[in-house]
């Protein structure tokens, strides 16, 4: 059972919070910060999932569910916000700092907290989720290297501009649009049909002020500030509203301690999947506190355009497999390494150099969990060996839900792996995991790697 609290905000309005007690005493502390249409109850699975292992925090920002609501645009500032957001920290959890997780504009919100030089007392971790630092999104999508990818934002985010219009949106909102176009989102990319979501018009008309008073200063003035606090992003790769590049991209530049994962899920994954959620926020929770950074956790291994992802070469002891795993080796990926022949195999090893891990034979039945166990999940896996291994890697990746790429490399003749192929695509496509196949023939490796280098970048999310 939630206990709810009232916490008075530095001018003076009251936001309700709601606190659910944890395990123990001296379980950590979580702090949920809900985005807009919404309110506290997104949160509730999630809630779910967390009490268990945690004492969790939710609350409804100002302007939604039992908060009270402004009397100005100009109140909705990134700076009361995060002076909100500290309130409830101080009010909940005085005497010891919390875990952040937030998502779409309680993620942006929190970002303005979580890059407070006098806030990093308060925070052992943020999680974000669909949604950036606008500072930092305004430094990304100026930069001419971005260009494509912020064209691409750019279309995603077509309603901001709506909603900087007096009266339309709130027309919108009352006549229930704003609430169909979100359920757009909320339904896109289930594999089932669900029902839609009707939420309070206080949060649909209210929470347009959000953009309104913080949009055009940010994209215009940005003053992007760095962060020391250990932050992990979840990118839905069905999330219309806001794409994978700027989530895990924009932050680079700013955070010492940045961990990007894409999920499989739309905008509101956290309603969808909260036991996915739950789990992947408890792994980052674990290794802020101190632990062992979890092998499936991505962290970026040097420069490059595969910097922050894992890539699987199976039959890495051949000219394929060596060339493929010297060429997402050079992108910066971490490489891992399969074969049946252990001489070839050590010699590809050292020739990847360190971010070439060995994993053995690629005949053993065992290589999955194997892989999983001592290495991690691939976001990309390069099925070079001929055997069927794919299917197995379809399952691994769908499990995890943060998605994947399998290539199959088809020696002739290639119907019986094109086949496979087909129905790999079609059993797993739901599930985020991208199937595709190259024909090697008799054509130099290099070529070939040339293939797969490209099919693997049309691919990602």
């Amino acid at each position: 059972m939630s206990r709810a609290r009232t916490v008075t905000t530095s001018d003076d309005l009251k936001l309700k919070v709601y606190v659910t007690a944890g395990p123990s005493a001296d379980a950590p502390t979580v702090v949920l910060v809900h985005g807009y249409p919404d309110d506290h109850t997104v949160w509730d699975g999630v809630v779910a999932e967390l009490k268990p292992h945690a004492r969790v925090v939710t609350y409804d920002v100002r302007g939604a569910g039992q908060s009270e609501v402004p009397a100005k645009i100009a109140d909705y500032r990134m700076e009361q916000l995060s002076a909100d957001l500290v309130a409830v920290i101080d009010s909940v959890s005085p005497d010891a700092p919390v875990h952040l997780v937030a998502h779409d504009w309680g993620s942006i919100q929190a970002w303005e907290t979580v890059t407070d030089p006098d806030a990093r007392d308060r925070l052992i971790s943020y999680t974000s989720i669909s949604g950036p630092c606008l500072d930092h999104a305004s430094r990304w999508l100026r930069n001419p290297l971005n260009a494509r990818a912020s064209v691409g934002q750019l279309l995603h985010s077509y309603y901001i501009g709506i909603f900087q219009v007096p009266v339309v949106p709130e027309l919108m909102a009352r006549i229930g649009l704003i609430d169909s176009l979100a359920n757009l989102s909320f339904r896109k990319g289930l594999p089932l049909k669900i029902g839609s979501e009707r939420r309070p018009e206080q949060n649909v008309t209210n929470g347009v002020n959000l953009y309104r008073a913080n949009f055009v200063d940010a994209l215009l003035s940005p003053k992007p500030r760095s962060t020391t606090v250990p932050v992990q992003v979840l990118a839905p790769i069905h999330d219309p509203h806001v794409t994978v590049a700027l989530q895990t991209q924009a932050p680079k530049p700013f955070v010492t301690d940045l961990h990007t994962r894409t999920v499989v899920g739309n905008h509101w994954v956290v309603q969808h999947r909260p036991d996915m959620i739950a789990t992947k926020v408890r792994e980052f929770m674990a290794y802020a506190e101190g632990g062992e950074l979890p092998a499936t956790l991505h962290h970026p291994t040097g420069n490059g355009a595969y910097s922050d992802q894992r890539v699987l070469v199976t039959g890495a002891d051949s000219a394929i497999g060596r060339v493929a795993a010297l060429a997402f080796a050079r992108e910066g990926a971490r490489v891992g390494l399969s074969g049946t022949h252990e001489a070839a195999l050590a010699e590809t090893a050292a020739l990847v150099g360190e971010n070439g891990t060995v994993l053995g034979d690629d005949v053993d039945a065992d290589l999955v969990s194997r892989v999983s166990e001592s290495w991690g999940v691939p976001d990309v896996v390069i099925n070079n060996a001929g055997r069927t291994l794919a299917r197995g890697f379809a399952e691994l990746i769908a499990s995890y839900a943060e998605g994947g790429t399998i290539i199959n490399v088809a020696q002739p003749p290639h119907t019986v792996l094109e086949r496979s192929t087909k129905r790999l695509r079609t059993d797993f496509a739901r599930d985020g995991v991208r199937v595709a196949v190259v024909a090697a023939d008799s054509q130099p490796a290099a070529t070939t790697v040339e293939q797969i280098l490209a099919l693997v970048g049309e691919l990602r999310p």
